[in-house]
């Protein structure tokens, strides 16, 4: 049985912006946390739930959170609400992978499903 959904209230700042990041993504904390790079969704979970209270999140863990918020199209604007950047990304690499993201997008509304390449 899956456990209830922690409300909002009982969440701290940094938490509730992560939750609600992820779900604009439309993953589940699981998908997101596989995405992001981590073998168990347990790590990434923990930082979306009430047990997290501390002010900002570790190194270790934020540097691959942000690196997939960044990757899935979030700004840099936005993104940065979560801690600092690490230093290896890319603004430029960022850029093109906004651009092949978008250029999916329209075409699979041009063509459906189909891909050409």
């Amino acid at each position: 049985m899956r456990k209830p959904r922690t409300p909002d209230s009982e969440l701290s700042e940094l938490s509730r912006t992560l939750r609600k990041m992820r779900m604009e993504t439309g993953m589940s904390v699981r998908a997101f946390a596989t995405f992001a790079g981590f073998a168990a969704y347990t790590t990434y979970s923990y930082y979306e739930g009430p047990e997290f209270t501390a002010p900002e999140i570790k190194k270790a863990i934020r540097d691959p959170i942000i690196r997939a918020f960044v990757r899935l199209g979030f700004p840099r604007e936005r993104v940065a609400q979560l801690g600092p950047m690490p230093p290896d990304l890319d603004p430029a690499q960022e850029k093109i992978d906004r651009l092949e993201r978008r250029f999916d997008e329209l075409e699979q509304s041009l063509l459906g499903r189909r891909a050409i390449r």
